[in-house]
């Protein structure tokens, strides 16, 4: 899931203080993360003399920073060097602290005189970056493009003659899905002239996603599963047979996740790729912020985490595979990092 980040860099100076701050990344030789859920980073450091960190990093909309790591200032209490590292990784910051806290309190003026030396291109390059980083940006932007649905409507539409439309349609309003299915094609049949527009609006509403809602919605759902649920599905039942708690909370996990693979696989069916290839993406990415989930009253963490989610990804892969979607290896490997060497098996004919 794609959470919006509740900190700043000189949120990180504040609560860590100078030392701490400016000796961050000190001695860091790899970091495994960091892995997201709604408030909490989960990462794994290694230092230069091999000793593995384990690290949580605590955020939230209107509170203090706070987190836990395993080094001796983090169990003294202490909001250690190691967390402000998890923090500038996951704000996308690779300059050094003091660098990156220089940068974020700048005036955004100042950064006039440069970005009037870019052309064209590479300022819709940069924009698009910052886009990509920043899902509040990106809908502003979308908002603000001329594209979208409401073009297709439009430009099918100019291919026929306007025809004058009701203001309201109480009834319709009242109409279940299928009610509303079965209306379309009964219109659809007495008016054919409104094919090609509904087509059209079909084919736009098959064509859209997007990875980082898909992603979002997922690691909701999986994260929804409560206790009470699994009660419900484990233990014993019908024709004396014990069904064991992981098996159950596994089976529910999958059910979730299958709906996301058989859109994929039906709008791979009709040719819509680039969908397909988000809601792929979205699912990977979705699954892989729930890999390390420990609270105990969510059925993931009695599925057993990772080997659970580690499982599905296989199936979830294999399928994406099955409907011949060529999922780029470099996301893989910065985005699930733990399943990129997945890509390394032989695929499907």
């Amino acid at each position: 899931m794609i959470y919006s980040t509740e900190f700043s860099v000189a949120e990180l100076h504040a609560r860590a203080g100078d030392e701490a701050f400016q000796t961050a990344g000190q001695q860091i030789r790899e970091i495994d993360g960091p892995h997201e859920d709604e408030w909490s980073l989960y990462t794994t450091i290694t230092l230069d003399d091999g000793q593995e960190l384990e690290t949580i990093l605590h955020h939230g909309a209107g509170k203090l920073l706070n987190g836990d790591c395993n080094c001796p200032e983090g169990r003294a209490g202490l909001f250690c060097s190691h967390l402000v590292w998890v923090g500038l990784v996951h704000l996308g910051l690779h300059a050094s602290p003091a660098s990156a806290l220089a940068a974020e309190t700048a005036p955004t003026d100042d950064l006039r005189p440069w970005l009037a030396t870019l052309s064209p291109a590479q300022l819709a390059k940069l924009v698009i970056e910052v886009a990509d980083n920043n899902l509040e940006c990106r809908r502003r932007l979308h908002l603000r493009s001329p594209r979208g649905v409401a073009d297709v409507v439009t430009e099918t539409r100019r291919r026929r003659p306007a025809v004058p439309r009701k203001a309201k349609t109480p009834t319709l309003d009242v109409l279940s899905a299928d009610e509303r299915a079965g209306v379309l094609t009964v219109l659809l049949l007495a008016h054919p002239e409104l094919a090609a527009e509904a087509e059209g609006l079909a084919a736009a509403r098959l064509e859209s996603d997007d990875s980082e809602a898909v992603a979002e919605d997922l690691s909701y759902e999986l994260r929804a599963l409560h206790l009470e649920q699994l009660a419900d599905r484990a233990g014993a039942h019908h024709r004396g047979r014990y069904i064991e708690p992981h098996e159950a909370a596994q089976d529910m996990l999958a059910e979730v996740i299958q709906p996301y693979l058989n859109d994929l696989d039906r709008r791979t069916k009709v040719g819509a790729r680039g969908a397909a290839e988000q809601i792929a993406l979205g699912v990977l990415a979705g699954m892989y912020a729930c890999r390390h989930e420990h609270d105990n009253d969510r059925v993931l963490t009695h599925a057993g985490m990772p080997d659970a989610i580690d499982n599905l990804a296989t199936t979830a892969l294999t399928t994406m595979d099955n409907a011949g979607l060529d999922l780029p290896r470099e996301w893989l490997a910065e985005h699930c990092p733990a399943w990129s060497s997945y890509r390394s098996r032989p695929r499907p004919n």
